[in-house]
């Protein structure tokens, strides 16, 4: 990165202090293809069904007077995002806590970088950010139990029923917990299954169904469902063969944003209401927008690890040996490293 910016330095020889703005995280990735490979060490570990990635993503290089020296012009693309490490294992609680902790040390041990360039020496350190995680990660990494309480302030789902006020100190954030970021992807979700989760039960008017109400419910979904096939062409809520999860992805969701005239009125709820949760989503997707931080939000966000993963998959498939298990994700490894 550095050779390829000569010509800045070229322009500014005083630039010789440098913090290089990177973003990190580990996630699993299930649904991949098994083998009929020997287990070369310990039968124990898992199968070769689940991956366990540690990703970075590069994303500005800036001197000590706060130029740029280099900048990432698609950081929600898969053309910079690489893998630390892949291992044969599924994500747990334990593996997770225990690869941040193991992170968290080598960060701290990370040595300055020097390169000479010349009559100067260019020094190099690191800014790291783990924000490319889904809400499972963020939940665990913060401590939060239960996936439906909120992992920045820990309110439950009966203090968030309960509670009108919202200066209550129930409602004070955990500074610390606002380092990993937004997650811009899995918002995007997470607010289309919202809407979604409103309108079908809109009829019984309860979040909690029981007995001939959940009838109701289920036949008000299906209609919901073929009205969003027929009208948009989307496929929402739906299982996948798999069974690892539904067919609601990002697309799907910014689809039925971008379309939110039609989303409104095929859910019977207020336009108004959906379309400002279509400007909220874009506002936290921004890579230009920003006042208090060093780099957009948007430019934090998950997209390119998520798609990452995808395409470990196919790497598995089409570029790797199925002579053994080391090989195999031997060369997933080389060929995520390649240039896209």
């Amino acid at each position: 990165m550095l050779e390829m910016q000569q010509d800045v330095f070229d322009i500014w020889p005083d630039a010789t202090e440098c913090t290089l703005i990177v973003s990190y995280v580990f996630d699993g990735s299930t649904g991949h293809r098994t083998y009929k490979q020997r287990f070369q060490l310990n039968e124990s570990v898992g199968l070769d069904h689940s991956l366990f990635v540690t990703t970075v993503i590069p994303l500005k290089l800036m001197d000590q007077h706060h130029r740029v020296i280099w900048i990432n012009r698609t950081p929600q693309s898969v053309r910079f995002c690489r893998p630390l490490k892949i291992e044969f294992v599924k994500e747990s609680t334990a593996l997770i806590l225990k690869e941040k902790k193991n992170l968290d040390v080598e960060i701290e041990n990370l040595n300055v970088l020097s390169y000479s360039y010349k009559s100067n020496i260019i020094t190099v350190k690191y800014q790291t950010h783990m924000t490319l995680i889904d809400g499972k990660v963020l939940n665990i990494v913060t401590g939060t139990n239960s996936c439906q309480s909120c992992p920045l302030c820990g309110a439950k789902p009966t203090q968030l029923l309960k509670t009108t006020d919202f200066n209550s100190p129930i409602f004070n954030v955990k500074s610390e917990n606002l380092k990993y970021g937004v997650s811009p992807l899995h918002a995007w979700i997470r607010f289309m299954e919202f809407p979604l989760r409103i309108s079908y039960r809109i009829e019984v008017k309860k979040w909690h169904v029981k007995g001939d109400e959940k009838l109701k419910v289920s036949l008000r979904r299906k209609s919901i469902q073929e009205k969003l096939w027929i009208e948009l062409g989307l496929n929402v809520d739906t299982p996948k063969q798999n069974g690892s999860c539904n067919s609601n992805d990002g697309n799907t969701a910014r689809r039925t944003f971008s379309t939110s005239l039609k989303f409104s009125a095929i859910l019977d709820l207020d336009f108004k209401l959906i379309y400002n949760f279509y400007i909220i989503l874009i506002a936290i997707s921004s890579e230009h927008i920003i006042t208090h931080f060093i780099v957009p939000v948007g430019v934090l966000g998950e997209n390119a690890s998520e798609a990452r993963n995808k395409l470990y998959k196919s790497d598995r498939k089409s570029h790797a040996r199925k002579c053994s298990r080391l090989a195999n994700i031997e060369d997933v490894f080389h060929f995520s490293l390649q240039f896209v």
